[in-house]
């Protein structure tokens, strides 16, 4: 039996948050109210995501391995000598990611995240950095040493539009840049220097190098691909195995079996593949490479990567174990005892040595007497594939790249002589007085920004504890005075000095791993969540997730909160009084799953040593995985979705303090697919008054959070938007995107004004300063940059206001104590909203004729100055569900002459069935918070009435009130079905002043 060929470990954990038990009743109502019009969400586009990459070899030393990155979007023209933000500075030494040996072993090639660097490679000194405008993935050295050709591998720019670039390695001096469109990855030379081979997507292409001009192409559906040392043979395999004449174009054989692995001889001669039994035992067979036939089979095991040492007269097969054959006999020659499945092995050049990678560790065997060498911690880039291994010519170093660096060790001693680091920025904090925290793994370096030189100043290196918390690569959190540093590792937290390093406290307690660190505004205080960990032969865990909160000067626990099973993050901290966590209860992707987001009062946490209630919850939200705070405080957005399970929910803006509901928008499907389209990106304005959001498909677009409507689909993006923030005076919104580029945008017109590129990776940070005059950005290609976005202030704090609630008494039609047994009436206040109510309502009648008590409009005349919301107790009779989604309704106002309609009534959303005691009736409204529930005369069942609070326009803000309608717009089935139930009316004013 054959075992496992292929070993892929993605393990994606994208846990996202929330949806809860409601407040009231088991068919669940949203419990925030919609101030907004309308939903209005973006047509879906189609998916502008890179399609799958192969895995691309040659047998050479120097070989490089490809890497995937996302595709661009099309581009816009921006407005000319519009320029809002100016490079200033740059922190961080990119990373290495190809790598190419001189024959004479004299040179050290390094692509990288900041283009190529050249070492001299006795000392390992750096004599050379070119800078090749993009990120180098793939190198390869010419056999003269002169010449060097560079690409962007599987590029962070479109393979359509790659540049492959030669340079003078003696000099720097750029010689041609190849248009090599989708074959942008470099593979080798030929022996002779004269031809260059590269590849990508669906095309193999060969190149003269002294004219810069393709000499063929080869259009190869393929999945593995290797090159013969001398450029005239190519070998793709999937499925099956193809030998290829690159001369004359034609095949040479095809091998119908599956295939594992395949290798080519460095004297060309021969071509060794894995063959899967499938059931029966699996081959290695060999092929002359000249004619394609069958030399020899060899008798297993399952081997996945198959090497040929220097002077072709080995074969190395690596499966769990590595076996070494001769090729002149066919006998085995050699057994290594493995270490799990290797990833990557090469020969050294005299062919004695044999260097092996399996997913941690990387192992230098002896051949001649089988034994071990030197053993190294290396950590294999499961994403990536397999690592490219590489001895210098000469046989005396050793370099390998994993997904963190470049390591070059000596191979007689197995001293570690020189790393390059290649880790990506995961976290960048900039504090308000001028501090910078740069975290990569198991790394925090802090950086002082000096504004009048335009600089960033190193100030020390502080070492940390790498997380191993699976939901952050790096969970950190700083004092908003820049002064605390805490850092989570399993199930302790730590509190540094974060100008010296020094211990502070560690504050342990938490029984699974640390999920989510926040400090208060004041700094007094950090709130903390941790996982539960599982019960055993069981999905649920063992009890409730809790909230902790510390007390950052003595370290001392102030209180713990237990909350929900399973999960709870903390995700924004908007004032001292009031904390917003993100719920989730464990069922992995069940279409059942429950989470909310939930707001509590500090002070009801800090006094309660158990299960404090929330101040409000919003059940619409099975996930969340990202909250953007507003300048002022109060508003606060959230969106919810799982990209793991495929699972799309609304992006959602509340009043953070009320819990009412702003907007919810959802992005929709794509049209080809029909799959999600989840949200990559989320930026409030310091207004509060928009919210931008970016979505996987590469769409942006920005939302009135007044009206409901978008306002701005924004053209040109160079690719999805991983971060977007305003600048702080709100003119700008800046996109960083998943190809490096920094773009801005007229945030009033949403006009393109400015791309800029700088970052040759995935931009995962924007940060502003205090006064709103600097950038920083971080990337993925392991630097921080520093950006002039002008000196602009920020926006004014809010104009204090009082307000003023009139109170609007119905003397309509209908008893409201009909349906309601014990109705409010009176002056009551209901959430924090006064009302005067009668026991008659207004009921409405839409089709057949309406009856003449039950009208199809109220029309309400009122005099009132600055009417800035407008408050209604309402809901529907007789909402089934063959009406959800549909409007049933419509508000409209009267201010200074003008007539506006503020709201269309959707059933669901604006307004729910007020007897939710049916299936057959819609028992939610998203848009509207449950204000009093009550019993039903002589029924065994619960009656609601909803608040549903509307914004005003400008022009009832700024001027006078006259006349409010409400109108039943539906279409019934019968006299009543359904109808508008309306039992309060409240306008409220604002007028400057304390």
């Amino acid at each position: 039996m054959t075992i496992c060929k292929n070993l892929a470990l993605l393990f994606a954990i994208t846990l996202t948050l929330l949806a809860c038990t409601p407040l009231v009743d088991t068919h669940p109502p949203s419990l925030a109210t919609a101030t907004t019009l309308a939903q209005q969400a973006h047509p879906p586009t189609p998916a502008l995501g890179a399609d799958a990459f192969p895995t691309v070899r040659v047998v050479s030393p120097t070989s490089p391995l490809a890497q995937t990155s996302p595709a661009p979007m099309l581009g816009a023209t921006p407005l000319a000598g519009a320029a809002p933000i100016k490079s200033l500075a740059k922190a961080g030494d990119g990373g290495a990611s190809a790598i190419a040996w001189s024959l004479d072993s004299k040179l050290l090639i390094v692509g990288g995240a900041l283009g190529v660097s050249v070492y001299e490679a006795d000392a390992l000194q750096m004599v050379r950095h070119i800078d090749a405008g993009t990120w180098v993935k793939s190198v390869a050295l010419s056999p003269d040493g002169h010449t060097l050709a560079a690409g962007p591998g599987k590029s962070l720019s479109d393979l359509t539009q790659s540049m492959v670039t030669l340079w003078n390695v003696d000099t720097g001096q750029k010689l041609r840049a190849l248009d090599a469109g989708q074959a942008g990855i470099v593979v080798a030379f030929s022996p002779d220097g004269r031809t260059l081979a590269t590849v990508g997507r669906d095309v193999v292409r060969l190149w003269n190098v002294a004219t810069g001009q393709p000499v063929r192409d080869f259009e190869l559906a393929w999945w593995d691909i290797i090159f013969s040392p001398d450029l005239r043979r190519v070998g793709i395999w999937e499925e099956k195995a193809t030998l290829w004449d690159l001369e004359t174009g034609a095949p040479l054989f095809v091998e119908e079996r599956s295939i594992n692995g395949a290798a080519f001889s460095p004297d060309s001669a021969k071509m060794a593949i894995s063959v899967d039994g499938r059931g029966d035992p699996d081959t290695i067979e060999i092929f002359d490479a000249n004619t394609g036939q069958l030399l020899r089979t060899l008798e297993g095991p399952y081997a996945s990567k198959l090497a040929f040492s220097s002077d072709s007269r080995q074969l190395a097969a690596a499966g769990g174990h590595v076996k070494i054959w001769d090729m002149d006999t066919g006998q085995l020659a050699h057994t290594l005892d493995g270490d799990g499945l290797a990833l990557a092995l090469v020969f050294s050049p005299d062919g004695r040595t044999l260097a092996v990678a399996s997913s941690d560790l990387l192992k230098l065997w002896d051949i001649d007497n089988g034994q071990v060498l030197h053993t190294f911690e290396f950590q294999v880039d499961w994403g990536g594939g397999r690592p490219p291994l590489s001895f210098s010519p000469d046989g005396h170093r050793f370099a390998a790249l994993d997904r963190s660096s470049l390591r070059v060790w000596n191979i007689m001693s197995g001293q570690l002589l020189q790393t390059v680091n290649n880790k990506a920025v995961e976290k960048s904090v900039l504090t308000p007085d001028d501090y910078l925290f740069v975290f990569r793994a198991g790394e925090t370096k802090v950086w002082q920004v000096d504004r009048t030189a335009g600089q960033l100043k190193a100030l020390s290196d502080l070492s940390g504890p790498s997380s191993v918390n699976p939901f952050d690569p790096y969970l950190v959190a700083i004092s908003p005075d820049g002064q605390i540093l805490a850092l989570a590792q399993d199930r302790a937290i730590q509190l540094l000095d974060a100008k010296t390093g020094r211990l502070l406290h560690t504050l342990e307690g938490h029984p699974g791993t640390v999920l989510s660190l926040l400090f208060s505004p004041d700094g007094a205080t950090l709130a903390s969540t941790g996982e539960l960990p599982l019960r055993a032969f069981s999905s649920g865990p063992v009890g409730n997730s809790d909230i902790r909160l510390w007390d950052v000067k003595t370290g001392n626990l102030l209180s713990t909160h237990e909350t929900y099973p399973w999960l709870v993050f903390i995700e924004a901290f908007p004032s001292v009084q009031i904390v917003l966590t993100g719920r989730h209860q464990f069922d992995a992707c069940s279409r059942g799953s429950q989470g909310d987001v939930a707001a509590y009062s500090t002070s009801s946490l800090l006094s309660s040593q158990g299960d404090a209630s929330p101040l409000w919850s919003s059940a619409a939200f099975p996930y969340a995985n990202s909250f953007s705070q507003g300048l002022y405080g109060n508003v606060i957005a959230a969106v919810s979705q799982s990209n793991h399970c495929l699972r799309q929910g609304p992006v959602e803006v509340w009043n953070v303090q009320t819990g009412e509901t702003l907007l919810t928008v959802s992005l929709g499907k794509r049209a080809a697919t029909n799959l999600p389209i989840f949200v990559t990106s989320l930026a409030l304005n310091p207004e509060g008054t928009a919210v931008a959001i970016g979505g996987d498909d590469g769409s942006l677009g920005i939302w009135n959070i007044n009206t409901g409507q978008r306002s701005h689909l924004l053209q040109g993006l160079t690719a999805r938007a991983t971060r977007l923030l305003y600048s702080l005076d709100g003119q700008w919104l800046v996109s960083g995107n998943a190809d490096g580029a920094l773009q801005v945008w007229d945030a009033a017109s949403g006009q393109l004004v400015q791309t800029v590129w700088e970052h040759s990776g995935l931009v995962n940070d924007l940060l502003s300063s205090s006064d709103g005059r600097i950038i920083v950005s971080s990337s993925d290609d392991g630097t921080v940059r520093l950006w002039d976005i002008g000196s602009r202030s920020p926006l004014p704090p809010p104009t204090p206001f009082t307000s003023t609630f009139h109170t609007i008494v119905l003397d309509s039609i209908a008893n409201a104590d009909s349906g309601f047994q014990s109705p409010p009436t009176g002056r009551v206040s209901l959430k924090e909203i006064p009302f005067d109510l009668s026991p008659r309502i207004f009921k409405s009648q839409a089709a057949p004729a309406p009856h003449a008590a039950y009208p199809t409009t109220a029309q309400l005349p009122v005099d009132v100055s600055n009417a800035y919301r407008l408050h209604l107790l309402l809901n529907t009779g007789n909402g089934f569900t063959q009406f959800s989604g549909k409007t049933v309704g419509e508000v409209a106002v009267t201010c200074d002459g003008v007539r506006t309609v503020i709201a269309q009534l959707k059933l669901g959303q604006d307004v729910r069935e007020w007897n939710a005691s049916s299936s057959e009736v819609v028992s939610t409204a998203t848009r509207a918070r449950l204000a009093w529930s009550g019993a039903i005369a002589d029924a065994p069942a619960t009656g609601y009435i909803d608040l549903l609070s509307l914004s005003l326009p400008t022009v009832c803000q700024q001027g006078r009130l006259s006349l409010i309608e409400i109108a039943d717009t539906s279409d019934t089935l019968g006299s009543l079905d359904p109808a508008l139930n309306l039992t309060g009316v409240t306008v409220e004013s604002r007028q400057p002043g304390q």
